[in-house]
């Protein structure tokens, strides 16, 4: 129970953002740490998310939570518990945790098509509030109400993401990462941010933009 306290402390997370500043060589200007409770009621909000499923069958008490996960092949509507489920499977896929990685990412893309309807923008303060209750940030609630209202404004091809080459070695559940191709992918992060905002005119001093 310490352990599990002091790995979600705020200091502690704020090691770990130095550590990757100091690794990649980036200034991270803002930190969220979501929870599987964030993902459950976020989803359940949004109507679910249609996602297709390997056929997965797996039960693990030892984990936190338990995890017991019932899979049919095909395309599903997932709500909110089945959707951390799906999000938690990795021995399906032939490389495991990257492949996990790369579902949880096309997962997140699937939520951000479902925002865009003009309808979801009425539940924004729903899903800010439920982000503010279950999210450990940096962040003060209207800095994150500007960021969600932003989002929605986003076309997808705006949206970047990034996973940092590495090897893997047999039989140790490490992932070798290769600091000179971290080091490039945060800087091409930070330059493609950085011509982004030089393109948009803020007429408020006091407006807030991260990205």
């Amino acid at each position: 129970e310490m352990l599990r306290s002091l790995v979600g402390s705020e200091m502690c997370i704020r090691d770990r953002v130095s550590s990757v500043e100091d690794f990649m060589g980036v200034k991270i200007d803002h930190y969220v740490t979501v929870n599987y409770d964030a993902v459950k009621e976020l989803v359940d909000a949004i109507g679910g998310v249609e996602v297709y499923t390997p056929e997965y069958k797996y039960t693990d008490p030892s984990t936190i939570p338990p995890l017991e996960i019932n899979f049919e092949e095909g395309l599903h509507l997932l709500n909110g518990e089945d959707s951390v489920k799906y999000l938690r499977i990795r021995k399906p896929y032939k490389n495991q945790d990257l492949d996990r990685i790369k579902a949880q990412q096309d997962f997140i893309m699937k939520i951000f098509d479902k925002m865009k309807s003009p309808k979801m923008l009425l539940k924004v303060p729903k899903l800010v509030s439920i982000a503010n209750k279950h999210i450990e940030t940096d962040m003060n609630y209207g800095q994150l109400s500007y960021l969600a209202y932003y989002g929605i404004t986003l076309d997808k091809e705006n949206i970047g993401m990034k996973t940092v080459e590495g090897t893997t070695k047999k039989g140790s559940p490490l992932y070798f990462v290769d600091k000179d191709s971290a080091t490039y992918e945060a800087h091409e992060l930070v330059r493609l941010r950085d011509k982004e905002l030089s393109l948009i005119h803020i007429s408020e001093p006091t407006r807030l933009l991260s990205i």
